[in-house]
């Protein structure tokens, strides 16, 4: 993974996301406050493997509020707007800091129209949540930056298959959540869900799947040939594991084809792409890739399944 500080050399000469905004914006008025922790603490964060989110607040006495992050496997900087209520009004995408605090310094400062300012931006993603779609959108997009940089393993593992469904034609319009490592689909946005869709997660035990991700973190190889070792023998049937000295073969109809592999990547391509699919009834309907779950959800959906309604199972059966 590359280094927080060549990804965001800003940031670092800043001293954080909080200190930035406390710097650029937060000396323009008494009224606003910002928390967030600093860039030395927000690395070391990330090169534990500890980091789920670390966004970086600041909210005025007049109500309007903003939550500023970034990514961590790529440089991106993801803005929510919102305006007393706790879920967002707006949510701004850009690689550009310098459009983002213009953006930031209208809202909470001048409290400039979004509708007015949005029209000044171009080449980044702008949801206007009071949309239901762009809503869904922005729960889609948080699940799978909430699964790129977080801790729980299966929730990690997660990130391939999320990639899939979110950009699926039919499955992209449910509410994501996630419950034990398990990703779930909701016809309606808030709890209680609707409970009446298909789930799915990553296939192998927890045990295996921290040691295996362990074994890749750390690059330790005799862990990572211990770990293919017993995947080969729970498994043995449904994929094949062959050492060759130090090299390896993976040949399955639901993994990629890695010929002569190195051990790490093999234990990169066996969980990315192991997941199991469960019915409603709790029915397991099998195991495959990303693409392959993808089918069975969509095979076991509630009939004429559209955007997922703004509300609670409640309004569902209103």
């Amino acid at each position: 993974m590359t280094a927080l500080a060549d990804l965001y050399p800003e940031l670092r000469q800043y001293g954080g996301l909080a200190s930035m905004l406390q710097y650029e914006i937060a000396t323009e008025s008494s009224s606003l406050q910002v928390r967030g922790i600093d860039f030395a603490e927000l690395e070391k964060i990330a090169s534990d493997g500890k980091i789920i989110s670390a966004p970086s607040e600041l909210t005025s006495e007049n109500g309007r509020w903003v939550r500023l992050n970034i990514a961590i496997e790529q440089k991106r900087y993801e803005l929510d707007l919102g305006e007393e209520d706790s879920l967002p009004s707006y949510f701004v995408e850009a690689d550009s800091l310098a459009m983002l605090l213009g953006l930031i310094r209208e809202w909470v400062v001048h409290r400039t129209n979004f509708a007015e300012f949005k029209q000044s931006i171009v080449d980044v993603t702008a949801l206007d949540l009071s949309n239901d779609g762009q809503l869904i959108r922005w729960y889609w997009k948080g699940y799978y930056r909430g699964a790129m940089n977080g801790t729980l393993v299966g929730t990690k593992l997660l990130a391939p298959l999320i990639a899939v469904l979110m950009n699926d034609p039919v499955i992209s319009l449910l509410r994501p959540y996630t419950s034990h490592e398990i990703l779930h689909l909701s016809r309606c946005t808030f709890f209680p869900f609707s409970e009446d869709c298909p789930c799915a997660y990553p296939l192998l035990s927890e045990r295996l799947y921290n040691s295996g991700v362990t074994a890749l973190k750390t690059q330790d190889v005799a862990s990572a040939e211990s770990i293919l070792a017993e995947i080969n023998r729970t498994f043995a049937g449904w994929l094949q594991v062959n050492q060759r000295g130090h090299r390896y073969d993976v040949l399955h109809a639901d993994l990629p084809i890695i010929i002569d592999g190195d051990v790490l990547m093999v234990m990169q391509a066996l969980i990315e792409k192991a997941y199991g699919a469960r019915s409603v009834r709790n029915e397991q309907l099998g195991i495959g890739n990303a693409d392959a779950v993808r089918e069975m959800l969509l095979g076991v959906l509630p009939l004429n399944c559209g955007i997922a309604i703004r509300g609670t199972q409640e309004d569902l059966e209103a």
